[in-house]
């Protein structure tokens, strides 16, 4: 098959199918209202048209093989009724027959079939075989599946930066929370949240689409990022949201890749949730009221404790140390009281 023309996993089989038969049918000869129905049918779609130049390209090379495969002669066809039996061994021959020509196997081996996994806190750079590289953020997991025909790899949790080797022969298709990626040549992350899914491309351009043909393919120009939110199923749902963000916005969002987090008047809230990513130690916020309050600041990632002491020595809060957990409330006439209050922040 044409390394150009693009094919979903899942169309590729119906298409073929369907291309064997307008081949047979055609050799058998169109009717007036058949040959209409078959143009009407290669201008659906601009894959049909390159489905039946391979199939013309396939039985030419089978009829002239040396001491090779040939190609079946079609039977002609007397009788309207007889002609069925004939098709579809037609249509099987054909198919046979190109996969033989034209077609490798897809099953990926086993040094291109991996799974690569981080752990909380842990960062990991991988080379892939052919020369792109995978960065995993903490607790993440990347399947990568290199086969023969195209380059598919799969983010199951959390957060990875691909750096993609240009390869037009083999497409670079990135899947996560029911939406693909396909890269050129390209540079982007991808971070997957519990009710989201965000691509940030930061050079060369990607095509996002979901993953069920839902809507038309969307391409990122360098510095934007795409937002989709996902079901509890894993399904992306509702439109792409696209932003584009300046340099400093950029160069903070990248700041994981050299173990730094860096915060601009964020809410308390997400700064925890970015440290509690990090460590197995985490920050419990219990009052609503310090949740929404604003700061800012950098930390290494694993540094919480810098975190928890300067809330509270220039900003009043209070840290209480519980094992694994250390919880934060602002100072209060009810200091030393072990509940956590009430989702307004008010204690009982």
């Amino acid at each position: 098959m044409s390394r150009k023309a693009k094919f979903d996993g899942r169309e590729r089989e119906p298409m073929e199918e369907k291309a064997g038969e307008w081949f047979a049918r055609r050799e058998f000869g169109l009717s007036p209202a058949e040959q209409a129905e078959f143009d009407c049918w290669v201008s659906l779609d601009p894959r049909h048209a390159t489905l039946m130049r391979e199939f013309d390209e396939t039985w030419s090379r089978m009829a002239s093989a040396p001491g090779g495969e040939t190609a079946p002669s079609l039977p002609c066809r007397p009788r309207r009724a007889w002609w069925l039996g004939g098709l579809a061994a037609a249509v099987t021959l054909m198919l046979a027959g190109m996969a033989a020509w034209q077609w490798p196997a897809v099953e990926p081996t086993a040094e291109a079939a991996q799974r690569f996994i981080t752990t909380v806190g842990e960062l990991r750079q991988v080379s892939l075989p052919d020369g792109s590289t995978l960065q995993l953020n903490t607790d993440s997991v990347v399947d990568v599946a290199f086969l023969q025909r195209e380059r598919r790899l799969t983010l199951a949790q959390g957060e990875a930066r691909f750096e993609v080797e240009r390869d037009t022969t083999r497409p670079f298709l990135v899947a996560v929370g029911g939406i693909e990626i396909r890269a050129l040549g390209t540079a982007f992350d991808i971070r997957r949240r519990a009710d989201s899914v965000s691509v940030l491309l930061t050079a060369g351009r990607v095509q996002v689409r979901n993953g069920n043909g839902s809507s038309p393919p969307i391409v990122l120009d360098p510095g934007q990022r795409l937002t989709v939110s996902i079901a509890p199923s894993g399904e992306a749902t509702g439109a792409f949201t696209i932003t584009t963000l300046n340099t400093e916005e950029l160069r903070r969002l990248a700041g994981w890749r050299n173990r730094s987090l860096e915060f601009v008047a964020q809410p308390l809230r997400e700064m925890v949730a970015e440290f509690n990513r990090y460590n197995r130690h985490q920050l419990i916020i219990a009052d609503e009221q310090l949740a929404g309050q604003r700061f800012g600041g950098g930390f290494a990632p694993g540094d919480y404790a810098a975190l928890v002491q300067m809330l509270e020595t220039y900003f009043g809060v209070l840290a209480e140390r519980r094992g694994d957990e250390t919880m934060l409330r602002l100072a209060s006439p009810a200091v030393g009281r072990t509940d956590r209050g009430t989702a307004d922040g008010r204690t009982p």
